[in-house]
């Protein structure tokens, strides 16, 4: 009976080894998941702010795009006034020309 007990001993007192063990890996991999739900968090808010960060530029890009096209057709109608008052001021050289002949 004693060798029983002694062996009942022994195994409890293994079990229970194995069981502070475990106790110990389950908490190093509690530790580690929140490190990581931490690191996700954070990646998650950068990842937000660098949305917003795309969106403001691809906004700018668009606003930028359509000064360009405002600035052109401006252009274009600058270039249309000044062809005609070339032609205006060339039929006025003409016309007085004409006259003093």
């Amino acid at each position: 009976m004693d060798d029983q007990r002694v062996a009942d001993e022994r195994a409890r007192a293994e079990l229970e080894a194995q069981l502070g063990e475990a106790r110990r890996d389950v908490n190093d991999v509690s530790q580690r998941l929140e490190a990581c739900e931490q690191d996700i968090a954070t990646v998650e808010d950068q990842l937000g702010t660098e949305k917003i960060a795309r969106h403001t530029a691809e906004q700018h890009v668009l606003d930028l795009n359509d000064r360009l096209a405002d600035a052109e057709r401006h252009q274009e109608s600058l270039e249309e006034k000044h062809k005609h008052a070339r032609d205006a001021l060339e039929h006025y050289r003409t016309a007085a020309k004409e006259q003093r002949e």
